[in-house]
């Protein structure tokens, strides 16, 4: 007698799939710094993302965060958006 397939556990059944994601920088063009005053440059990536209103998002959230600090939403070289 042949054995009955388990049914899925609960993790199993909470997983969705959208589709696969493409690698690279291209795939998330838009970067949220935060930046080393005193050496001026980025000190590091806060987030990445996809379109311009993600990054809006990660960029007002950084600012709530880091309250004070110079933070930059960018698309490769230019600055969109500086707390500055």
């Amino acid at each position: 007698m042949g054995e009955l397939p388990m049914a899925p556990s609960d993790e199993e059944s909470k997983v969705v799939l959208f589709g696969k994601a493409e690698a690279g920088e291209d795939a998330l063009p838009f970067r949220v710094e935060l930046w080393d005053r005193a050496r001026g440059n980025p000190e590091r990536v806060l987030g990445r993302a996809a379109t311009i209103v993600l990054a809006q998002a990660i960029f007002s959230a950084a600012q709530v965060d880091f309250k004070g600090q110079r933070i930059t939403l960018s698309r490769g070289s230019s600055i969109l958006m500086d707390t500055q």
